[in-house]
């Protein structure tokens, strides 16, 4: 979280920066390598995010695939927009799937493929369900170009689960108590008038509570400092006591 906010403090300054760089890039050719592009082709880097980069070569390669993955809907510089916002968010968070972690199996990508796929005939068996075997065979069968669109498409799907995890993660974090929901009930729904006397610090008399104070105040108030119990714990004494026999002399 802490490469987020330092993003979030710089935002200003990053508009500029990456502003600067998109224009440098599209009107430089990027994709196509043609007249134009000898200076911007010098640099192998095009942004960096804490200490990761964003290579050129790679960039350029996978807005050419999210455009031709869209079939020609977008214009270039949509793709170039989205795929830098999805990159950033990439590298942002890649640290701190890294601290956590947090990883992605093959089963949890097909899984994912079988509910983003679902009912496509290209993946489904004779039943019309989805079915990885099915799936195996239509991806042989792709060509160079279409299988590096689709790794690049699966990577885009581990991203997200990774990144469904984290939030789940983030969110399982963040709660209150049905105690502390209580009283934000009543700040927000109770209304009462009352009157203040304010008293400065530096002229208040130095006041001491004793132990039998904050027993008595315990006491009287016992519903606001119950706790739940927090562990179930069961267990089984086996006594090492002589038998009669080996009480016998």
């Amino acid at each position: 979280m802490a490469i987020l906010n330092a993003i979030r403090k710089r935002t200003a300054f990053l508009i500029i920066i990456i502003a600067l760089a998109l224009f440098a890039f599209v009107f430089s050719d990027p994709l196509g390598g043609g007249a134009g592009s000898s200076d911007i082709t010098k640099v192998d880097k095009i942004g960096q995010i804490g200490d990761k980069s964003i290579d050129r070569i790679e960039f350029a390669q996978t807005v050419e695939n999210f455009i031709q993955s869209r079939q020609g809907r977008v214009t270039t510089m949509q793709a170039v927009n989205q795929v830098w916002d999805a990159k950033i968010e990439e590298l942002a968070l890649e640290e701190e799937f890294e601290t956590l972690g947090i990883e992605v199996g093959r089963d949890q990508i097909v899984t994912r493929l079988s509910e983003l796929l679902a009912g496509n005939p290209n993946f489904s068996n004779d039943e019309g369900f989805f079915d990885e075997e099915v799936m195996n065979e239509y991806l042989a069968n792709l060509s160079q170009q279409e299988m590096a669109q689709w790794r690049s498409y699966e990577r885009s799907i581990e991203n997200q689960i990774r990144r469904d995890i984290y939030l789940s993660l983030v969110k399982a974090g963040i709660g209150s108590t049905l105690l502390e929901a209580e009283q934000d009930y009543k700040f927000k729904t109770d209304n009462v008038s009352f009157k203040v006397v304010r008293v400065p610090f530096e002229k208040a008399e130095n006041v001491e509570v004793t132990e039998a104070e904050i027993a008595a105040y315990i006491k009287e108030r016992p519903t606001e400092f119950e706790q739940e119990p927090q562990v179930d714990i069961q267990y089984v004494l086996f006594e090492e006591k002589p038998s009669k026999a080996e009480k016998q002399p």
